[in-house]
């Protein structure tokens, strides 16, 4: 994945996190998470996306609480418009 798409997929999955109250983030820290996420998610070869988009999340310290589980990640990734998870 290039890294202008895993930045786009971060920052909407962020948006959507906050937006359903299951992501809390410091103010102002909404950028340099999405950068985090998206770092993070280039640097994996293989594995689960689940995994690493939780890893990701918990060790930036932009992250004041993450309250999703894994199902609330898969459907806000199943939700997202292809616009946000592919490459336009």
């Amino acid at each position: 994945m290039s890294s202008s798409m895993l930045l786009r997929f971060a920052r909407a999955v962020t948006v959507s996190l906050e937006r359903e109250g299951l992501l809390d983030v410091v103010d102002g820290g909404q950028d340099r998470l999405a950068d985090h996420v998206a770092t993070a998610l280039g640097a994996v070869g293989t594995g689960s996306l689940l995994t690493e988009l939780v890893r990701a999340f918990t060790t930036c310290d932009a992250v004041i609480e993450l309250y999703a589980d894994d199902d609330d990640l898969k459907r806000i990734i199943e939700d997202l418009s292809p616009s946000q998870a592919r490459p336009g």
